[in-house]
């Protein structure tokens, strides 16, 4: 039985008005067909030929569009999200409207030919969307509703793997912890010095070796899509950084940084007061995940490995219960026939180091080795083995070794302490330096007061009375005077310039007893000031200035 084949000219929508030619076309070739035209099911018509036209188009020739309402995307959306809706539709030039049942409000379009709109969700709860186009006179019914549900923004939750203060050197992990499972998220990190957020696309945060400037308040957020959405900041989290010792520390067996695989390795927590309640921790480089070690024997706080392999290379410490935490090590473990062996601790200032270079755990001896700091030849060794006597703060550094046919090494740190004694002489010498430069001040200070004490001395001799001079300052008496007794008391020289044989007396204060106590000749000076006179020269001058007498009886 053959079916038929119906098409329209022209394609899609149709004008009011215009003309629309139908054509049923059948693959027989055979005449006779009558052609039979249905619309709605109802009214039929009758033709002779395959085609039916419409010579002038209305409204009423055709049903109206169905439009479909989609809403992306349709879970996972939160607070500030911004969401896009699509009013989709077969034919072209509709105008499009938009609805929002939970505001209740026609949302304006910037293009209202557009049949997607973006609008950002601000409201938490279930939101109803629907659309409807017009063309014209004419218009569609409504479309279907879409509905999504709106969280609020959420807010990650920001915590350390410490307890306490990180120790120089250690690393650090920082975790900032959403509460929702959905995927596409990236995390942002800010510390409280700087401008610029750290981008990471897992919620972990590492310092891998932290030091001072790495302590202070960080927070971080959640973003995702294009343009981001952030979610917002954490609460700040302080990372204190200490460079105090550890009670507790981490020992490798065999004692080296670089290990062979499937070569066994012991690590321990050794505390000096009690090893118990501490285990060992870690995380590797290649997966930057911490991990929780399944150790073949474990006795007390000792976890062993029976067989290396390289996902075992990261770094190591101890850790316990309460946040205490050892200095990290780090340990290699490398698919390869040469290694170096480096000491697992940092070396103290003036010790000699020793670095070995190991072929499938034997000294390479029979044709040497090159040995590399920092990627530059340091020694050229026969032995497989180098020395230096007394290490100092240059030394630090990555060291590895080179056999021209064997292989070379991973590279390892080395690091070098400053020793206490060190310390000790550095703050001793700046005590000393200090005590000189005290010493230099007071001396000058000293001979600055002896130059000016002898320019006094000189000026006091230049200025000292000739011969034959009597001069008499500030005499102050206070005794009963007998027959012929001259009593001179607390004398004092000035400045004078006067000749010969003068007798100078100025400011006076005789006091006499009674009369019947002072005898003839009897004379009391009592406070003799003198003040700056220049004498013309002369023989024998005698002057007496102010002088003035005061009468007392005495018992």
């Amino acid at each position: 039985k053959p079916k038929p084949d119906l098409t329209s000219d022209p394609k899609g929508a149709a004008l009011t008005g215009n003309s629309v030619t139908l054509t049923c076309a059948l693959n027989v070739q055979s005449a006779g067909w009558k052609f039979y035209w249905i619309k709605d099911r109802n009214n039929k018509l009758e033709t002779e030929t395959h085609s039916y036209t419409i010579t002038s188009v209305s409204v009423y020739d055709r049903e109206k569009p169905k439009l479909t309402m989609r809403v992306n995307p349709q879970s996972s959306i939160y607070t500030g999200d911004r969401v896009t809706l699509s009013c989709d539709l077969q034919s072209t030039g509709w105008t499009f409207h938009w609805y929002d049942t939970q505001q209740s409000r026609h949302l304006i379009s910037g293009d209202p030919q557009s049949n997607t709109l973006s609008v950002t969700v601000s409201n938490e709860g279930q939101t109803t969307y629907y659309c409807k186009a017009r063309r014209g006179n004419y218009q569609s019914d409504y479309s279907n509703v879409a509905t999504i549900t709106v969280r609020e923004k959420p807010k990650p939750e920001l915590t350390s793997d410490l307890k306490g203060a990180a120790l120089t050197g250690n690393p650090v992990t920082l975790t900032c912890r959403l509460k929702l499972q959905s995927a596409g998220w990236k995390f942002y990190w800010i510390k409280d010095t700087e401008s610029n957020e750290t981008e990471t696309k897992t919620f972990h945060f590492f310092i891998n070796s932290v030091s001072d400037s790495d302590g202070g308040q960080y927070r971080c957020r959640a973003g995702r899509a294009n343009p981001v959405y952030y979610t917002h900041y954490s609460d700040a989290l302080w990372v204190h950084v200490t460079d105090e010792s550890p009670p507790v520390s981490l020992i490798i067996s065999p004692s080296r940084t670089q290990h062979f695989i499937a070569d066994s390795l012991s690590l321990s927590c050794e505390d000096q007061r009690d090893s118990t309640g501490w285990t060992v921790r870690g995380y590797t480089h290649s997966e930057r995940i911490f991990t929780q070690f399944d150790c073949s024997s474990v006795s007390g706080s000792t976890c062993n490995i029976s067989s290396l392999s390289t996902s075992h290379t990261g770094v190591y410490w101890c850790q316990s219960v309460s946040g205490g935490r050892s200095h990290s090590l780090n340990i290699t473990v490398h698919n390869g026939d040469v290694i170096l062996v480096s000491p697992v601790h940092p070396v103290t200032e003036g010790n000699p180091l020793t670095l070995c270079c190991l072929y499938r755990n034997t000294k390479i001896s029979d044709s040497g080795a090159d040995f590399y700091k920092d990627d530059s030849v340091l020694q050229k060794q026969t032995t497989g083995e180098m020395t230096i006597s007394s290490v100092s703060k240059s030394d630090e550094g990555f060291y590895h070794c080179k056999h021209p046919e064997r292989g070379e090494s991973p590279k390892s740190w080395v690091s070098v302490r400053v020793s206490a004694s060190g310390w000790s002489g550095i703050i001793m010498g700046l005590i000393l330096a200090l005590m000189v430069v005290i010493l230099m001040i007071l001396l000058i200070l000293l001979l600055c007061y002896k130059k000016k004490k002898g320019v006094e001395y000189q000026t006091a001799a230049v200025n000292q009375p000739t011969d034959g001079d009597n001069f008499y300052e500030n005499i102050d008496v206070r005794t009963t005077a007998g027959a012929n007794n001259m009593i001179h008391s607390h004398i004092g020289t000035g400045e004078r310039e006067h000749s010969d044989g003068d007798n100078i007396y100025e400011n006076i204060d005789i006091r006499t007893t009674d009369d019947s106590v002072a005898g003839a000749n009897n004379m009391i000076h009592s406070y003799m000031g003198t003040r700056e006179k220049k004498l013309n020269a002369g023989a024998n001058n005698m002057i007496y200035s102010q002088i003035g007498t005061r009468e007392k009886k005495h018992n």
